[in-house]
Order: structure tokens, then C-alpha cells, then sequence
């Protein structure tokens, strides 16, 4: 591995002066990279029950948020370690935190059944809603969440400006199944996300703006879907669905399977943003729980292996450059990750 830095309990001053990266900019400034797959650095989040469930980039790359078990999402300086803020509010294990498309906000969701707005800039906090797991639609002006609840999970639509619930076609709000449902945002000029059919059989990909089917997905040679995960490619054309233990990639437009990728999988923002690059997780209890591995989605290659964590992965996100991941896992600490495009 490259530079393994482990951050225990200490002053954010000494933390901020231990943490450096060794990983390219964004911005392409050359600097001492370590090999593809490697580890740049690890910190660790000081409370003993703070195992982090979540981890996002913020959209220009300079803040991560994790969300943790100690019932805290607390925002770092990416570059330098410091810890800039903690987001105290809730009152159960936090589930999820976003960064809204703008950088402006912070969207936190937990198992007390309540997703919080926060300002990004400072952690003042702006208006609590239902959810208990939350997302930012694709041009930051809706909150999709969702409370999960046994025998369906209720969808819900709010407004980022004033926290008021939106009104939406019954088709798009209507239950989802599966212990893991997750609302799903496409790119930035559609609003994609996907659904599953009450028979258990189809999924359908929807443009929520035009309010439209834009693909429906047979899932019946598979066997019944129990959906746990779905996310859509930054241009839209391929979805990888999370369901039955097994990961597979859809052609959107052809609307047929493309690949199904090993075995026990677990998708989680997976799709890089400017290529078909895909990095999946692994399911508790697995041979492979503290991996990540980064596939090429159209031909199924596996491509970069990501080891180094001692527990369970529990969350990733890509930089905005793509030229990194960053992981959060049970072993407590956050990693980022060096995952350059292939030349």
C-alpha cells in the first residue's frame, strides 16, 4: 500500500499536521502518486462507537462527509485532514450524508426516521423532514427519502429551498421493496431513477421531469426481484441494479441485460463520472466484506481491487475528478484510494 496514515484520538491541530496527501489533484498538478489501487491515506473518527456507514465527495473535491453510528455526520478537509465540523441532531445511528450538486448543503438521513438539511458551509442546520434514507435529486432542487418500513418503504419529494412536500404521480412515490431501496438520481439534464413492479418482476427507469417510462427492465429469467440498490451512468445509458445477492448492468436503451458481475455484490454510487467505470461493495460476511472493486460495466472486467480496510466496507464515492474513491467502513476509519483511468 502507499502512505497509511491512522488518525487516533488527537487534536485537530496535530491531526491536520499528521494527515497529507500523496494522490493527484484534479486539477492534473503532477505529484508523487502511488501505484492504481493504492491507499493514500486513512483516518480514523475518534468516538469508540462511531463505525461510519456513509462517505461523500463534496463537487469540487476539497470535503468529504462521513455519517456515523455515534449518531454524528462530521465534514474534513480533503486535502489537509482537519476535521472542519460536526452535524449533531439526530437521534439514532445516521444511515446516510450527501453533498447537494451545488456544494452548498449537507443532507444527513437516520434510523430516528428523520432526514436534516444542513448549510455546508458553516453546519447550521436548515429544516428536518421524513426519511430514513435521503437523496438530492440531480439539480439539487428535491429531496427524494425514504422511511423504511416492513412490507414497503413510502417515497416522499420535498423541497431543498423550503422543506414543503412536493406532490408526485402515485407511480413515482409508490412503495418499494427490499431491505436496502434506494431512490436513485441520473444525470444532470434528466431526472432518472428506478422502480420495481408490484408483481416482482419488471423494473422500470423513469424521467421524472417528463414523468415517463423510459425503460422497462425484465427481470423474470432472473427469478422474482427483491430490489436492493439501483443506480444509473452519469449519461444515462446503462443501470446497474443491486438485487437477488447479484449486481447486473442493463443496457437502458436496448433494454436488455449486459453483464452480471460476480457474485454477492453490493452497488453504492457506483458509476464513475465520466466513463463505465463501476466500483461495488460486498456483502457482510463474505470472503470479500472489506473490498472494493472497480469493474469495466460494458465488458464486465474486473480492473482494480481496493485492499486495505479490516472490517466490512460500508460506503463509497468517487472524487469528481474520478481519479479517486473514497471508503467508509465498520473498522472505523475512511480511506481514499487511488484509481486512475486507464491511458
Amino acid at each position: 500500500m502507499g502512505q497509511d496514515i491512522r488518525i487516533q484520538s488527537l487534536s485537530r491541530a496535530l491531526r491536520a499536521a499528521l494527515f497529507f496527501p500523496v494522490l493527484a489533484s484534479c486539477s492534473g498538478k503532477p505529484d508523487s502518486s502511488p501505484p492504481s489501487g493504492a491507499a493514500s491515506w486513512v483516518w480514523r473518527t475518534p468516538p469508540q462507537d462511531a463505525i461510519l456507514w456513509d462517505v461523500d465527495y463534496s463537487p469540487d473535491g476539497t470535503r468529504i462527509v462521513t455519517a456515523g453510528y455515534d449518531k454524528t455526520a462530521r465534514v474534513w478537509d480533503a486535502e489537509t485532514g482537519r476535521e472542519v465540523f460536526i452535524l449533531r441532531g439526530h437521534s439514532q445511528a445516521l444511515d446516510c450524508a450527501h453533498f447537494s450538486p451545488d456544494g452548498k448543503h449537507v443532507l444527513t438521513a437516520a434510523m430516528d426516521d428523520e432526514t436534516r438539511l444542513w448549510d455546508a458551509k458553516n453546519g447550521r442546520p436548515w429544516f428536518v423532514v421524513d426519511g430514513t434514507h435521503a437523496d438530492f435529486s440531480a439539480d439539487g432542487q428535491r429531496i427524494f427519502s425514504i422511511v423504511y418500513r416492513n412490507g414497503g418503504s413510502p417515497c416522499f419529494v420535498w423541497d431543498t429551498r423550503t422543506g414543503r412536500e412536493l406532490p408526485y404521480p402515485d407511480e413515482l412515490i409508490s412503495p418499494f421493496y427490499g431491505d436496502e431501496a434506494r431512490v436513485d438520481n441520473g444525470p444532470k439534464d434528466a431526472e432518472r431513477f428506478v422502480t420495481q413492479d408490484q408483481d416482482s418482476r419488471l423494473l422500470r427507469v423513469w424521467n421524472s421531469l417528463a414523468r415517463r417510462v423510459l425503460a422497462t427492465l425484465d427481470h423474470s429469467p432472473y427469478g422474482r426481484i427483491l430490489l436492493q440498490c439501483a443506480v444509473i451512468s452519469k449519461d444515462g445509458s446503462l443501470v446497474a441494479t443491486q438485487v437477488n445477492g447479484a449486481v447486473r448492468i442493463w443496457d437502458v436503451n436496448a433494454e436488455r441485460l449486459l453483464q452480471t458481475l460476480g457474485a454477492e455484490g453490493i452497488i453504492w454510487k457506483g458509476f464513475s463520472a465520466l466513463d463505465s467505470r463501476i466500483a461495488t461493495l460486498f456483502g457482510a460476511g463474505t470472503s470479500r466484506q472489506s473490498e472494493v472493486a472497480v469493474w469495466n460495466a460494458r465488458t464486465g472486467e474486473e480492473m482494480i481491487v481496493l485492499r486495505g480496510h479490516s472490517d466490512r466496507v460500508t460506503a463509497l464515492a468517487w472524487s469528481p475528478c474520478v481519479q479517486k474513491i473514497a471508503t467508509s467502513s465498520m473498522d472505523r476509519t475512511a480511506t481514499i484510494w487511488h484509481v486512475p483511468t486507464k491511458k
